[in-house]
Parts: structure tokens; C-alpha cells; sequence
């Protein structure tokens, strides 16, 4: 019997894998498709704490001391890129709201002088913002990869193809019915991301998991025009430029979802473009190479889901919300930490499912108060 099967091959799962591996455990890790095919691999690599809600911050926090040193301890570039981060402020009201915001402790007030000296081709009416100089991106299917194969060095077994179609409880332990025939472990992690809710219900319980299909874009290479990655508040915007001068957009237009399916409409990809454009002229006559989506979990609170809802030996780690790359190394380390039976390294008890079941989840940041 296997001590541990993850449900999800996404990066929350193989950093799970990996993390438990390494202490001597038996993981099997159980992927529907092919590891990182789905929001994990297909994300625009964000690895920032700015703008994050006060509860998921240990987890942020934890992975910023991570991230670093994880192509080595991995043994495989990740493209990470400390080049900061910058959330801009585009009226009095918003700068208003992020002054008020501001951590010290990891992020700096900057005006409208100091963005300028950031991003030197940033459009005129940006008044101010919040700059976290060690923030910046990696490269998701690099990142997948890596732990995928970190994970499997270190004793993980990796299963690909495998649906999972039943989860219950079975003389003390879980059997877990897949694709691939029955199999038993004395504990499981639903990492299933956008397929987490139904992953619960096969168990008997219920979470609030939403599918959605964050869209992304990139467009042709351009001239160097900024360094950190750049968000606005309350339009629909994150983005930054790649080595090869290829601009990355993303930050909340969302795709049509049918079941299992994405529909990218092209208007979503089109104003997306436009308000990257607005934000550095430079852009406005830059095309679109192409865009894409793919499905993650998001929560009515839009913080994720890391705890058990009853004691029984499921896990659940999923609602990520579409910014669930950044913690992914932090939240293995601590599902590692549960699952042993050990401290999780930071107090994640906020983040519990319970809170559903409690009440109507976590109070929201409010940034959509000054929209």
C-alpha cells in the first residue's frame, strides 16, 4: 500500500511528490493527463507576493525564500528572473488604496518619478504604485518539468493517463479507483485544480470550486521597454517582457468554459491587448503571436484551499485562483509537513476548507471597491 497518492500531476501535486519523496515516503502521483498540461504549465509565471491576500502571505513569504534555489536544488533552469514587481496605481483613489496597503516588510511606495525610472516607456498617467524589487516570473513548463522529474529521482512514482473515477474509505485506508485498475494508500491529496471539486465528491464532500480559464497572450519581440512585471489594480492586467523581447499579458480575462473545454473569445484577447497598450505605448502596434487558456479552480474568496474537512486521512489542496504558481514550492513543503504527521512550517489554518462550512469563506482584499 502507498503511503500517499496525490490526485493532480499540476505544480501543487509534483512539489508535494518531491517533497515527500525525499523524506523517505512512498507517493504515487495520479495525472489525468500529462503533468503541467493544465494551469500549472500554462500560466504567465508570476512569482510575486504584492497584491496578495493577508492570509496567503506565510505561504508567499515561505516560497520567496524558495524560489531561488530552487534550480539548483531541483537540477534544472526554471527561468526564474528576480526583476521585480510593480503594481500601478492609475487614479487618486487607487493610489489611495495601496498607500493604505502597503507591506514595508517586502514591498516599497514608489511615486510617479520612481516608476518612470523603473519603466522608462510606462504611459503618463500613472501616479504611483507598489514596487517589490525581488518579486519577478519563472517559467512554468520548466518548472513542471523540473519537479516532475525531481519528484521521480527521488522515489515519487509518476502516473500519467489516469483518470481517477472513485474515492472511498476502506478498512482504515483509501481506495482510489482509476483508469488504470484499484489502487490503496493510507492517505490522499486532492491536487486536482479545476477538477478538485469534483474529485471531493467521489469522497463525499463538497467544495466551492469553480472552473475557470484564465487567457493569456504574448505578443511578436519588440525593443526592451520594461523590466519588472507590471499589474494594474483594477483593469485586468499583468504583464512582462522576456528575454527574447516578447511581451507576456495576462491578469484576469477569462475563457468560455464548456465542461472540459475553453473557448478564448477575441475580444477578451483584444481588450487585454489594449489595456497592456495603454499602460506602454509601446505596444499599440505590437501583434498578437497567440493566446491560450486552461482551466484552474477558483474559490468564492479567491484564497486557496489547503486542509482536510474531516479527519480521515484526505487532503485537499486546490483553489488556487489563478495565482497559485508562486506558493506551489511553500504549500509541498507544508502538505509534506501534515501528511508526516509534523508542524506545518507556517500557520496555514486560515486557509482550511472548513471555512465554507463555517461561513461564507475569507473577507475579500476590497480592491474592487475602487474600481
Amino acid at each position: 500500500m502507498t503511503d500517499v497518492i496525490i490526485i493532480g500531476g499540476g505544480l501543487v501535486g509534483l512539489s508535494t511528490a518531491w517533497h515527500l519523496a525525499r523524506a523517505g515516503a512512498a507517493v504515487r502521483v495520479l495525472e489525468r493527463d500529462i503533468c503541467g498540461r493544465h494551469a500549472s504549465g500554462l500560466n504567465a509565471g508570476g512569482v510575486r507576493r504584492v497584491n496578495r491576500h493577508a492570509e496567503e502571505m506565510p505561504l508567499a513569504e515561505l516560497s520567496h525564500m524558495m524560489w531561488p534555489g530552487l534550480a539548483e536544488a531541483l537540477g534544472r533552469d526554471i527561468g526564474f528572473r528576480a526583476v521585480g514587481h510593480l503594481l500601478v496605481a492609475e487614479n487618486e483613489r487607487e493610489l489611495a488604496w495601496i498607500t493604505a496597503r502597503n507591506r514595508p516588510a517586502c514591498e516599497a511606495l514608489v511615486d510617479a518619478q520612481q516608476i518612470r525610472a523603473l519603466c522608462p516607456g510606462i504611459a503618463p498617467h500613472l501616479l504611483g504604485g507598489i514596487f517589490a524589487a525581488d518579486d519577478g516570473y519563472a517559467h512554468p513548463p520548466s518548472a513542471c518539468a523540473a519537479f516532475r522529474d525531481a519528484a521521480e529521482a527521488a522515489g515519487a512514482i509518476i502516473q500519467e493517463a489516469t483518470r481517477v473515477t472513485g474515492l472511498s474509505r476502506q478498512g482504515g485506508a483509501w481506495r482510489v479507483e482509476t483508469s488504470s485498475g484499484v489502487l490503496h494508500a493510507a492517505q490522499v491529496v486532492n491536487a486536482a485544480g479545476a477538477a478538485a471539486g469534483d474529485i471531493a465528491a467521489l469522497a463525499g464532500e463538497s467544495l466551492p470550486i469553480e472552473r475557470q480559464g484564465p487567457v493569456c497572450s504574448v505578443t511578436t519581440p519588440v525593443a526592451p521597454f520594461m523590466r519588472p512585471v507590471v499589474q494594474t489594480l483594477t483593469r485586468k492586467l499583468s504583464l512582462k517582457q522576456m528575454p527574447d523581447g516578447r511581451a507576456w499579458i495576462g491578469g484576469g480575462h477569462r475563457a468560455q468554459v464548456q465542461g472540459e473545454q475553453l473557448a478564448i473569445a477575441a475580444g477578451e484577447a483584444q481588450a487585454n491587448h489594449a489595456t497592456a497598450a495603454s499602460i506602454f505605448p509601446a505596444l499599440r502596434d505590437v501583434p498578437v503571436a497567440r493566446s491560450w487558456s486552461a482551466q484552474d479552480g477558483f474559490t468564492p474568496d479567491r484564497v486557496c484551499i489547503l486542509g482536510r474537512l474531516h479527519d480521515d486521512g484526505l487532503l485537499h489542496a486546490c483553489g488556487f485562483s489563478g495565482h497559485g504558481f508562486q506558493t506551489a514550492p511553500a504549500v509541498g513543503a507544508v502538505l509534506a509537513a501534515l501528511l508526516r504527521g509534523q508542524p506545518a512550517p507556517v500557520d496555514v489554518a486560515a486557509l482550511s476548507p472548513r471555512r465554507f462550512v463555517e461561513g461564507a469563506g475569507l473577507p475579500a482584499m476590497g480592491a474592487a471597491e475602487v474600481g
